[in-house]
């Protein structure tokens, strides 16, 4: 969408747009104040043009939503690049030579998209970075590519694109976090903090609005159930969804039934017909990154399953973080206090094949209590086991990005792990099926609120309070159930042909040979987990899992 001086002049301000504006209409009554004339009464992408074009760099700090969008201003000739507080959206950019050694610039919400474009401008795959890869290896996401030349701008941050000089053939890039000037919360100006149900009901309701069929996600936890409560106040005949899991420890659906009859919704429990091998195979190649998290299996079959009855959709992503969902928070706490003692104890007698057991959970802090802290309990890969699979790197450092204060466990979660790995997986599995996720715990209102406050640290009991309130007896207390899959059973009884993949791209060199030409993985401590896991020595799931999305991201680059 472009903006013309004049009606007919020459175009000023062009804006290309990915996501959805919450507060569109409050921003469209006070720029027509400002004397601005829209040819709408309802694109939010106008708002974002005529935004741009009034408060320019200050743009992002009026908006609440998920986006990611691009400004042109001609009159400056700059580009503004520019991403959500969350990270819900993804942008990524890069630069290649064309003729007369003039530098190109691209930008997309895939990296498909900008890989392709560099073969062919350049003809050949762009070069993958030896030290990011290995962050992905690692941790199994990264807010960065794996590609020297492919960049991702970070979650509340604009990247500022312009020439080097009047008749400059490159470009100069200037990375600025916009946060910095959003206005301060009501916590900040008066000291008080307002009830959760009221800020929560609020960003529910701005996320209601939609001209196509909407719904909610509906889980057995707290964080959806809350959302679809809050919702239902809103809309009285609200839809709920939830997919029925193939095995029945991680099926949800019967609680879920339970929720929704006691709320009132129309609910439906979906098929998700799951063909996990397949599938993978697919949602690699469309996100083209090497994402580690297995969950992002389920996530698209509810997606799946959900678009066949609305186009927009619901959900609780956001509330662990900013509510303190995650046991590790607690186990962040041990760390900082006593990880000098933690260290001491003896890791191999603690192990088990079970890895949820609490004998192993001790070893894993045990062990990150002596590798990178609390980086170690996220990574799929920990320091110990990292260097035996990448044995010649010798000491691994935990990367730069990755780095944190075990006492500052929650902000890492929501700055790092939630936007690299959890939003990138929800936007990935939603937009395969043209399925919209709206976060109402990602509001901007609601982001000032929880970091402008210390942190709650583990239980969610904010959330557990008001789910007292206003759910059904118990649901509040029930234990928090992660949206999981039995990963490590289907590679051991070949569920949907995982235990095929898993032979076809671990038991020869030859599946991982794309990563080893980057990072000399062994092939020989790959080929023992496998034999580990199948004999129920170890719980290798997540690492198996996520060694086989390298390789399948590895070969189709």
């Amino acid at each position: 969408m472009v903006l013309r001086a004049g009606g007919d002049g020459p175009v000023e301000t062009a804006v290309v747009f990915n996501g959805c504006i919450y507060n569109h209409r409050e921003l469209r009554g006070e720029l027509s104040a400002l004397g601005h004339r829209f040819t709408s009464d309802h694109s939010d992408t106008e708002v974002l043009l005529h935004g741009s074009s009034h408060w320019g760099r200050e743009l992002p700090t009026h908006l609440d939503g998920m986006f990611a969008y691009a400004a042109w201003d001609r009159r400056n000739n700059r580009l503004r690049l520019v991403r959500d507080t969350a990270g819900e959206k993804p942008l990524y950019y890069c630069t290649f030579a064309g003729e007369e050694k003039r530098s190109h610039f691209a930008f997309a919400s895939t990296v498909p998209a900008l890989v392709s474009l560099l073969r062919l401008a350049t003809g050949r795959s762009p070069e993958v970075c030896k030290h990011r890869l290995l962050g992905w290896v690692l941790m199994g996401f990264s807010h960065e590519t794996p590609y020297t030349s492919v960049h991702s701008v970070f979650p509340d941050h604009t990247v500022v694109v312009e020439p080097r000089g009047p008749n400059s053939l490159h470009w100069r890039f200037t990375t600025e976090s916009w946060q910095r000037g959003v206005p301060r919360s009501r916590q900040e100006v008066t000291g008080e903090r307002e009830p959760i149900e009221a800020v929560l009901s609020r960003s529910v309701a701005s996320r209601l609005e939609a001209d196509v069929p909407l719904g909610c996600f509906l889980s057995g936890g707290i964080d959806s159930p809350l959302i679809a409560a809050l919702a239902k106040r809103e809309r009285p005949d609200l839809r709920t969804f939830t997919v029925h899991m193939p095995d029945a420890r991680y099926d949800e659906s019967a609680q879920a039934e339970l929720i929704a009859r006691a709320l009132g919704t129309r609910h439906t429990t979906l098929d998700g017909e799951a063909n996990p091998a397949s599938d993978l195979i697919a949602l690699v190649a469309q996100l083209g990154l090497p994402l580690g998290d297995s969950s992002l299996l389920p996530t698209h079959w509810v997606s799946r399953a959900t678009r066949q009855h609305a186009v927009v959709a619901l959900s609780g992503d956001g509330g662990d973080e900013l509510f303190g969902g995650y046991r590790r928070y607690a186990a962040a706490k041990w760390l900082s206090r006593f990880g000098g003692w933690l260290g001491l104890l003896p890791i191999s007698m603690l192990r088990s094949g079970d890895g949820r057991s609490r004998r192993e959970m001790l070893a894993r802090l045990s062990a990150a209590a002596r590798g990178w802290g609390y980086p170690d309990l996220v990574a799929i890969f920990p320091k110990a086991m990292a260097q035996r699979l990448l044995p010649k790197l010798g000491s691994i450092a935990c990367p730069r990005i990755f780095a944190t204060d075990d006492g500052d466990a929650q902000h890492w979660d929501f700055t790092t792990y939630l936007p690299g790995d959890l939003l990138r997986k929800v936007d990935t599995a939603s937009m395969a099926v043209a399925l919209e996720v709206r976060a109402p715990f990602l509001s901007r209102e609601l982001i000032q609120r929880q970091l402008g406050a210390p942190a709650s640290g583990y239980g969610k009991t904010e959330l557990r309070e008001l789910a007292r309130s206003i759910l059904p007896a118990g649901v509040a207390d029930a234990p928090k159930s992660g949206f999981a899959i039995p990963i490590g059973d289907w590679f051991r009884t070949n569920f949907g042909g995982m235990r095929d993949l898993m032979h076809a791209k671990l038991d020869t060199p030859d599946g991982l040979d794309p990563l080893r030409a980057v990072l000399p993985i062994n092939h020989r401590r790959v080929g023992a987990m496998v034999r580990e896991h199948e004999a129920g020595e170890r719980d290798h799931s997540q690492r198996l899992y996520h060694l086989i999305v390298l390789s399948l991201w590895g070969s189709s680059r």
